[in-house]
């Protein structure tokens, strides 16, 4: 019975059901929340997914890789797991479980900005019990419509008040350019934890 009590606590406090943006973040969010989004397609095609990989210099074949959706409507998502290589089988499994997928629920779902040809993208990792939430604003320069690349990145937990923000860029890594992937079938954002967000 204590065993199972525990596992129980330990489901909850593992479990990052509603999800939330910090009232101290919630200025990065206002602009593109909640469909009110610029309109990108101007720049980069959205029927697909781009897939950033960065190496580490030390280790030519070690990459760290993730993969980038971006919707119309101002709403992007990252850092979610592909855990075969194709990238549309994961996603239609996605589409058939709806809103109660993994997907909408952990993985980093974010906002992005356009200035002029670099997209700024704002993201939150989910927190947990054990891990408090996080905060993330990553620059990608647009190279062509299916090719951008990372140009900067900061901890939006690491700005103080009245400081510019540093760029964290990893200099052990060599940042290449994106892999576009085409997709026939993309998950609706409206399932999105940040879409159900009042973000002003």
């Amino acid at each position: 019975m204590k065993a199972k009590l525990l596992a129980i606590a330990l489901g909850i406090g593992l479990c990052s059901c509603g999800q939330r943006i910090p009232n101290s973040y919630r200025a990065y969010f206002n602009k593109n929340c909640n469909g009110t989004g610029e309109d990108i397609t101007s720049l980069i095609d959205i029927n697909g997914s781009f897939n950033i990989r960065n190496v580490i210099k030390s280790r030519h074949y070690d990459t760290n890789n993730k993969t980038i959706l971006f919707y119309k409507d101002g709403l992007c998502v990252e850092g979610w797991r592909i855990y075969e290589w194709d990238v549309q089988k994961y996603l239609d499994e996605v589409i058939a479980n709806e809103g109660k997928d993994y997907f909408y629920i952990n993985a980093d779902w974010g906002c992005y900005e356009i200035r002029q040809d670099t997209i700024i993208i704002r993201s939150i990792t989910p927190g947990t019990g054990l891990r408090p939430i996080s905060v993330w604003e990553t620059r990608y320069k647009v190279i062509d419509r299916h090719t951008i690349e990372q140009v900067f990145y900061t901890r939006l937990e690491n700005k103080r008040k009245g400081v510019p923000l540093k760029d964290e860029t990893d200099s052990d890594f060599i940042y290449l350019p994106s892999v576009f992937t085409p997709l026939s079938n993309i998950p609706d954002s409206k399932y999105s934890w940040l879409s159900k967000e009042r973000c002003k």
